[in-house]
């Protein structure tokens, strides 16, 4: 946009001149000023964005000290990113599964569910018959270790004791308690589980169909390019007038801003793809570990 205004107010200095000449009439004049002012705004509201966007930047770049920094001019890119990024896209099927066995959400969950199959164990044993088994063995020994008895013989008990749990209603309803628990939890993780396998198909139909928009829209930029290169010619060999030309220039532009949003689009679902799958290396996490 900034290129669109520098282009509009060049040429009012040479249209000045050709309407003060009697070469070009004064409404050419009018019309340029009416895109300067356009273009101005189109400027000041991409200068708005850029200013907000590197506000939002600030909680996320910061000093060593944990201080937020705003980005400044110094630190862009001398280019715009060539395209998408690049990087191995696993197979719906891995990927779904790398999720599943990575994502934290649903280790939270298998973790409460084999708590409350501990528990439900737990309850289940308490429902149950005791049969306990005693043996005992007996010999007397006078004060100096002397063997007692009269004639030697040991003697051996053997005992046999069977419990049954009195308040066997409240125990069920103990267990009948857990075991609802368990199965709503083992429920709530495998909706998290289709939750996140939906996620990530959705995340690659978008990757796949921003990547394909990419290269569209840098098809798209070419045409335009070489559409406002011809009308430019057009114009000097004063084959075309400068509404024309002007709509060829801003087309191109369009063309432009559109392909290095659909680069964006095609980034940040590349993003969101490694965040779904808890790719800790892509973010520089590979140290951390995440259990499944």
């Amino acid at each position: 946009y900034e290129r669109l205004l520098s282009i509009a107010k060049e040429r009012e200095t040479g249209l000045e001149e050709q309407v003060r000449r009697g070469a070009q009439a004064a409404i050419f004049l009018t019309e340029n000023r009416q895109n300067i002012i356009r273009r101005q705004r189109l400027a000041a509201e991409a200068q708005r964005d850029y200013e907000a966007a590197a506000n939002e930047l600030s909680l996320f770049y910061r000093s060593p000290d944990g201080t937020p920094l705003i980005p400044s001019d110094n630190g862009l890119p001398n280019s715009f990113p060539a395209g998408v990024e690049s990087g191995t896209i696993m197979s719906p099927s891995a990927a779904i599964a790398e999720a599943i066995r990575h994502r934290p959400e649903l280790a939270l969950l298998s973790a409460a569910l084999e708590r409350l199959e501990v528990e439900t164990d737990l309850r289940r044993n308490q429902l149950l018959p005791r049969l306990d088994l005693k043996a005992e063995v007996s010999k007397d020994f006078d004060a100096a270790g002397i063997d007692d008895t009269p004639s030697g013989m040991t003697e051996a008990y053997v005992g046999l004791r069977f419990s049954l749990p009195l308040q066997r209603r409240e125990a069920r309803g103990r267990l009948a308690a857990a075991e609802a628990k368990r199965e709503a939890t083992l429920q709530q993780r495998k909706l998290a589980a289709e939750r996140v396998e939906i996620e990530i198909r959705n995340i690659l139909i978008e990757l796949e169909t921003a990547t394909e928009l990419v290269g569209m829209a840098r098809d798209e930029v070419e045409q335009a390019e070489t559409m406002r290169r011809a009308e430019q010619e057009r114009f000097a060999n004063g084959a075309s007038d400068f509404f024309l030309l002007n709509l060829r220039e801003e087309a191109a532009a369009d063309a432009q801003i559109g392909m290095l949003r659909a680069i964006a689009r095609a980034r940040i679902a590349r993003v969101n793809f490694d965040a779904a799958t808890v790719n800790l290396q892509r973010f520089g996490l590979s140290d951390v570990l995440v259990e499944g």
